[in-house]
C-alpha cells in the first residue's frame, strides 16, 4: 500500500465511483444503517445515481483515489448547500475502501479536499456526517473540524438519521491535523 493519488474523474469514470460508493457504504455503515437500506447500495446501483450526479452537479469536482496504483476511494468537493454559511465549500463525499482505512489516507484526503476548496477561494470548508458514526466524527475532529451545533435529518431508505455539520475555518492552520 504505497503513495496516495488522487486526481480529477470525469463521467468517464462513473462506474468506478459508483461501484467505490457501494462498497465504501456496505462497510462504514454496516451496523449503523439497516441492512435492507443497504441492500439497495449495489455496484450497479450507485453507478447511475454517479453518472447523474456528474451530469447534473453545478461546481462539484469528483475525485478518485488511488493507493499503489489501486483504485481505494474518492472525494466530491462542491459549493455548500447551506446557505448559512457564507463562502463556504463542502466535501459531499470522502470514502476509502476499509483495506485502506488506519493508514493516514484518509487524512492525506481530507487534507487534500481542505486545500481544494481553499484554493477555489472558499473560507469555510462544511461536511455532514451520520451523529451515530463516532469512527468518522472522531477522525474529523482529528483533523481539526469541528461540529458547530447545526443538526438535520437525513433520509437513508425508509428511515431518517440525525446528522452533524462540521465545518473548519480554510486558512486558519493550514496543514492542521495529524496523519
Amino acid at each position: 500500500m504505497n503513495g496516495l493519488e488522487i486526481m480529477r474523474a470525469g463521467r468517464r469514470q462513473a462506474a468506478v465511483l459508483g461501484t467505490l460508493q457501494a462498497k465504501c457504504w456496505q462497510a462504514a455503515y454496516q451496523n449503523l444503517l439497516s441492512p435492507a437500506f443497504l441492500r439497495t447500495f449495489t455496484p450497479r446501483a450507485r453507478r447511475a445515481v454517479v453518472a447523474r450526479a456528474m451530469r447534473e452537479a453545478s461546481g462539484a469536482e469528483f475525485y478518485l483515489a488511488k493507493i499503489g496504483g489501486e483504485r481505494a476511494g474518492f472525494l466530491v468537493l462542491a459549493p455548500a448547500r447551506d446557505s448559512d454559511v457564507p463562502a463556504a465549500g463542502e466535501v459531499t463525499a470522502i470514502y476509502l475502501l476499509p483495506a485502506y482505512w488506519g493508514g493516514g489516507h484518509g487524512g492525506r484526503m481530507l487534507r487534500f479536499a481542505t486545500e481544494r476548496l481553499a484554493a477555489l477561494g472558499y473560507e469555510t470548508a462544511i461536511l455532514w456526517v451520520l451523529e451515530e458514526n463516532k469512527r468518522a466524527r472522531n477522525f474529523y475532529e482529528h483533523m481539526g473540524w469541528t461540529a458547530d451545533g447545526e443538526k438535520r435529518m437525513e433520509a437513508f431508505g425508509a428511515e431518517e438519521r440525525p446528522c452533524l455539520r462540521y465545518c473548519r475555518n480554510l486558512h486558519e492552520g493550514q496543514g492542521a491535523g495529524i496523519i
